[in-house]
């Protein structure tokens, strides 16, 4: 639709063409002297008798009065200098990284909304203090950078490019990274993590989820504090878990596990061809069923009732922590060509601290 007028210039904007009058001109649809402009760019007339409103001084109240202007999704951002707008809420600029890539930062755009980034190359992403439905980022060979983000759904891969995950990440959280590339994050909060990698480190201080699943093919899987059902999958890395509070699954083909479980539902450990090692406190109440090449229980670790079956090479031993039954929580680890370690660890020495 087209708007015409003698006086009038045609401007379009983002919602369709607007008519602007210039200032003090008479001619047919132009205001008058005696008329002015309100919010919607509409004439408007004085009433008769009254003071002539000055041209194009805009109604009292609207945005341009108040030196503001309307902003997409019906906020209005104050401008920067002179009243010039500023950048909009969620673009995305190109910015220089120190090695000389570009990064592409994200400003946040509020709360709700989505955010599909995508990089090629060298080129990097950073996303930082941003709270939305969903969040897909997808790179080549540039870093991923997330800090203090929270989203229902955060999906994340990459080609070459490792993930760093800053602060505490929040919200159902899918990443993947393909080759050498790893994923190390500080804190992981959410309903359900998934993670995988294939010849990269995978690494996670704090993770907190009802049901995670962790894989790697060749990388490590180094895992602080973690609760919740978690299942931990990788055919040559090795698996460690510094403490476990509820459902473990823990499995690797060839690399060797260790783990401390500090409160147990149900704890399974297997490795085809390393060794495992379990440690617990010892006020745990357990079930315990270690089986391998050979087993080693501490005489710390308070375990009773404890039975040997030698067969087929290999040793089973079972036994009770705490007068725990059999049908209650247990622990079973199974190394059929490794040695399993069962020992007795505080919690304070869990900790690691350094003397």
């Amino acid at each position: 639709m087209r708007a015409t007028s003698a006086a009038g210039r045609l401007v379009r904007g983002s919602r369709g063409p607007v008519v602007r009058f210039r200032r003090g001109s008479a001619g047919i649809g132009s205001p008058r002297a005696s008329e002015g402009v309100d919010a919607a760019g509409e004439p408007v007339r004085a009433a008769e008798g009254a003071a002539p409103v000055p041209p194009a001084r805009a109604a009292p109240g609207s945005p341009r009065a108040l030196g503001r202007r309307p902003r997409a999704g019906g906020g209005v951002r104050r401008g920067a200098r002179g009243g010039r707008p500023g950048r909009p809420a969620g673009r995305v600029r190109r910015c220089s990284a120190g090695d000389g890539h570009p990064v592409r930062r994200h400003r946040p755009p509020g709360v709700g909304g989505d955010l599909n980034i995508e990089s090629s190359g060298s080129g990097s992403v950073k996303v930082q203090n941003i709270e939305c439905d969903r969040c897909e980022i997808s790179t080549a060979q540039g870093a991923s950078v997330l800090e203090a983000v929270k989203s229902q759904n955060l999906c994340v891969q990459t080609k070459g490019g490792n993930v760093i995950c800053l602060g505490t990440v929040y919200g159902n959280i899918d990443i993947k990274a393909s080759h050498h590339s790893s994923v190390t994050a500080d804190k992981l909060q959410g309903s359900c993590v998934n993670i995988a990698t294939e010849d990269g480190l995978l690494e996670v201080k704090y993770l907190y989820t009802e049901s995670s699943f962790l894989s790697s093919a060749a990388g490590d899987i180094a895992l602080g504090n973690v609760h919740g059902n978690i299942v931990l999958q990788s055919k040559k890395g090795n698996i460690t878990v510094d403490s476990s509070s509820g459902c473990l699954k823990a499995s690797s083909q060839q690399g060797a596990i260790d783990v401390y479980i500090s409160q147990l539902e149900e704890v399974a450990l297997t490795s085809q061809e390393g060794s495992i090692t379990v440690k617990a406190p010892s006020s745990l109440r357990a079930y315990l069923k270690l089986s391998g090449k050979e087993v080693v229980v501490d005489a710390d670790a308070q375990v009773h009732d404890m039975a040997k079956d030698h067969k087929g090479g290999n040793v089973t031993v079972t036994g009770l922590m705490n007068q725990a039954r059999s049908q209650e929580r247990w622990i079973t680890a199974v190394a059929p060509k490794g040695t399993v370690s069962f020992k007795h660890q505080s919690w304070f020495q869990s900790l690691k601290l350094s003397d």
